[in-house]
Order: C-alpha cells, then structure tokens, then sequence
C-alpha cells in the first residue's frame, strides 16, 4: 500500500512538472526569448495532457510557466526603476504570472465540466483552444486588462503567418493555431483521424489563401517621408533639470540631419521627449516650435500636459503628443487613454494605498476622453501612446474613425535591454496587420520602426542606439478585421461567460447527482434486514 501511494505521489509531481515546462516552453517562444517553434511544443504537450482530462490546476500550472517566463524582464525593471531589492521584485513578477495563470486555469477548468456531458467529450480537441482563446480575450479585459504575451505573438518572427489576423484579428489567428496543434495532437493519438485531419487541411488552405490574397492587395499611390528621432537619453537622466536643454539641442541636431535627406512631411519624436510641460509658455516652449519654424516641417512629439479642473486647486496631469505645423503653430493633440496601471496610476486608490510608498515612480495621470485623429499632409492618422498598442479592439478605433495611418510614440527605456522592447515591437506587428495600417514607431531609447501593413519590419534602430530613421509608409484603407473588431471581441467576451456560466452549472448538476447517490447509499445501509 505505501509502495502504490508512492507511486502515486511520483505521477502527480510529474505532472506538475510536465505542466510548468509546457507553459515554460510557450513563454520561451515569446520574442526576444526563444525561437517561435517552442510554441509548438508547448502547445502540444500541454493539450496532450488536457484532453485526456486536466482541470484548473493543470491550466493554472501551465499558466504560470507561460507568464513567469515570458514576463521575466519584470524582475529588472522593478529593481531598477521600482527600487526594490532583488529578492524582492520576484514576488510581484510572479503575482502578476499567477493572475493570468487564472484565465488559462479557468479555461481548462471550463471544458472539463463542459466535456463531461456525453454530447460533447468528443468534441474535447476542438473546444479547448476556443476556451483558450475566449479566456485570453477575458485577460485584455479585467482590472484594466493585461493581454501581453499572446497566444499568437510568436508568429511574428515570419509575418507573412500574420496574414490571417487582416480579417479575423489576433484571437482568430491564435484560435486557427491552436486548432491545428490539438488536431495533430488528435490525429496522432489515433481517436477520430478524419475529423482534425479535414479541419487541418482546410485552415491550411485558408491560411495560404489569405497570405496570397494579403500580398496582392492595391497599393496606396500616396507616399509620406517621415523622420523618426530616436534620442537614446537613459531614464534616469531623462528628467533631471540640467539635462532639459541638452535634450531639445539634441532632438534638434538630429531632425536637421533627417532634413538634409529628403523632404519631410513629419518629424516624430518620442513619447515624453520633451521633459517638460510644453503648454508654459517660456523659452523651453519657445525652442520647440522654433525647432519647426525653422525646419519647415510639421512635429509631432510627446510631452506630458495638465489642466485644472474648474474649482479645483490640483491639476490633472495627462501623457499627451503635441502636433505643431510647418510654423510651429499648435495644430492638434492626443492624451493617452489608456493608462498602464502601476506606471501611471494607481487602481483602486483607497484599498492599494501603499503602492506609491512601495513604487515612488508611479504617476498621477488621468486617461484621456477620446480617441481623436491627427492629419499631416491630408492623411489623418492616430497616435498610440506607448502601452496602447497592445489593445486590438482600441487600436481599431483609430482606422474605423478614418485614420489611414498609425504613429506608436513610446519610451521603452524602462525595459533596458530585456525581451520587452522586441515583445512591445512584436504586439505593433500585430496591429498593423489587423488594422492593414502602416505603423511607424518612435522609441526614446529603441526599438524605433516602421513597420509595413503586412506586419513586416521595414527598418528598425537597435536599443540604446542613437540615430534618426526615414520611414516611407504609404497610407492604406482599413483592414476588413477594423469593420467587425467591435463585435468579435464582444463575441469572445460572451463566450468566456457562457462557457464559464454553463461549467458551473454542469458543476451543480454533477454535486447535486453525486449528493443523491450517497443519500441513497446510506438509506440502503441503514435499511433494516428482513
């Protein structure tokens, strides 16, 4: 007896383990890790495992693998700009890890029940990735939303793969992913080999198709020059009172240089590259928009901005890109809407009130109203601040109010020379291709880009690396995926609640099934012999 309990508690390790590395094996995949086939054999490990059963500890396992990898650079960011001691900037990395764990964990959790009905234990190979994939969707969602480390991010690595996204977007194009790999699970197993080889071999053909199609779209006769400085000025320098005028000589040498290249219709400078609050009046706001003035080219550059309230004594401050004419006049702005929670507020202020103590480089800023457009050389354009870009269905805003193309203005310096920067990169990919915009993407310290609307990588400057990139991005119609983004992530939302919603009900049914019986069987003991 002890020898079998043994044996048993052996298995049950390695299972755990088998769970970790899996998920492991996934976060690897991510850009500025590993090589992207990791992803496969993450994937196929793990749903090898779940459709022979797994549960909600099995998911979360596997999630925590994922997210403890792929999110590492937390670590050295927190110690480094947060002030935490090292051994004290794991737990909050492995924290957040375990808070997506949750949504994998619950999605296995989910088909588990929901496969327990007879109608559906077949159907096992082909509910799990959509679970998956519904879940994930759920994660971009709760407390603000999280989505960093996609399913479908890996896929970058070839971009002529992201071709699918153009009209389904990144979760349909992780949910045909998945689907391949639990039909070659399936297929390989030997238990229904017909149904996951014809589904195989029809996503395989359309994927081929819409990578054809994608290569053979019209081009746009329209052609923007665009500059894109990238200072390369380390965060902990960047806001020290003696640096600020070194930083605008330094933003003006290098768009003059960009001048002497060719004619510009725009000169992009990161986000917060002015450190300072450009609406002052006052010599700082003066050089800047005589730095326009005198280059004879509209800018485009980040600074943070405030207002006071009517009534009010304290100001709200805001993450604004400023947009100056050829004359240096004040043309239009954008204010970031979406915040990074702990960066640059603090959610749910009274009940975490000890953060800013905790972090004393968190910000104060409010979110913006709207998501209003910017115009250069009559082409509108939206601008995403830093973080925003990770958010598919708020990206798609931008191209379905009309912009024709997408400027990324971030300060990536936080990251240091992690995998975040390529991750960040990565997720612009992404959004390029679901939108069919152009992107072209300005970073403090890199990685600056311009990336085409088939996601590919035109030109990029390296991290820490100081110089200007001329972008040519040719303004575009939106992608069909802008027209129903709306609806397919409502559509996904309602799947996680529906599936969550019937697992839990199947879990009453099953508890209340198993009370029954064990009422039974004790009325059949204590009945008396005859």
């Amino acid at each position: 007896m002890q020898q079998t309990v043994t044996e048993r508690e052996r298995y049950r390790w390695l299972g755990v383990c088998l769970d970790i590395l899996a998920g492991a094996l996934v976060g690897a995949a991510m850009p500025g890790i590993g090589p992207w086939w990791l992803m496969v054999a993450g994937w196929s490990l793990a749903l090898s495992r779940w459709q022979h059963g797994g549960g909600f500890r099995s998911g979360w396992r596997f999630g925590l693998g994922w997210f403890g990898v792929s999110l590492y650079w937390i670590v050295p960011l927190l110690h480094e700009y947060g002030l935490f001691p090292w051994v004290l900037s794991v737990p909050p990395e492995l924290l957040l890890a375990a808070w997506c764990a949750l949504f994998v964990g619950a999605a296995v959790w989910s088909v588990r029940l929901l496969t327990s009905l007879r109608s559906f234990a077949v159907h096992r190979w082909w509910i799990l990735p959509v679970a998956i994939v519904a879940f994930e969707e759920m994660r971009g969602v709760m407390l603000s939303g999280f989505p960093w480390s996609p399913v479908a991010l890996p896929l970058t690595a070839v971009p002529a793969w992201l071709a699918p996204a153009r009209w389904i977007g990144e979760s349909g194009l992780a949910l045909i992913v998945l689907w391949l790999i639990a039909a070659g699970v399936e297929f390989g197993s030997g238990r229904r080999r017909a149904v996951p080889l014809l589904v195989s071999a029809g996503i395989a053909v359309g994927w081929f198709a819409a990578m054809l199609q994608l290569d053979g779209l019209p081009q746009s006769n329209d052609v923007l020059n665009v500059a894109v400085v990238q200072g390369n000025i380390e965060q902990e320098l960047k806001w020290t009172p003696e640096m600020k005028d070194m930083t605008i000589h330094l933003y003006e040498d290098l768009s003059r240089r960009a001048t002497t290249v060719t004619a510009l219709d725009l000169v992009v400078w990161p986000e917060t590259a002015m450190p300072f609050f450009f609406q002052n009046p006052g010599p700082d706001r003066s050089a800047v928009r005589e730095i326009a003035r005198e280059l004879g080219v509209p800018l485009l550059f980040g600074a943070p901005a405030y207002w006071f309230p009517p009534g009010r004594d304290v100001p709200m401050l805001f993450n604004r890109a400023w947009l100056l004419d050829a004359e240096g006049k004040e043309v239009g702005a954008y204010d970031k809407v979406h915040l990074v929670p702990f960066g640059e507020y603090v959610p749910y202020e009274d009940l975490l009130f000890f953060v800013r103590k905790l972090v004393p480089g968190v910000g104060e800023f409010q979110p913006g109203r709207e998501r209003n457009l910017l115009e250069v050389a009559g082409q509108p354009f939206g601008v995403l601040i830093c973080y925003e870009v990770i958010f598919s269905a708020e990206v798609a805003q931008f191209a379905r109010s009309g912009a024709r193309w997408l400027v990324q203005l971030t300060n990536d310096a936080w990251f240091g020379e992690t995998a975040a920067p390529w991750q960040h990169l990565a997720q612009a990919q992404l959004r390029a291709v679901e939108t069919g915009l152009p992107i072209v993407r300005a970073a403090n310290t890199g990685i600056s880009a311009w990336i085409d609307r088939t996601g590919a990588l035109r030109k990029l400057l390296p991290l820490n690396h100081r110089d200007v990139l001329i972008a040519h991005p040719r303004p575009s119609d939106a992608a069909p995926y802008v027209a129903v983004a709306g609806w397919l992530h409502g559509f996904w939302l309602l799947c996680t609640l529906g599936m969550f919603a019937c697992a839990l009900w199947q879990r009453y049914r099953l508890r209340r099934v198993a009370a029954n019986l064990n009422s039974m069987t004790n009325e059949a003991q204590h009945e008396p012999d005859d």
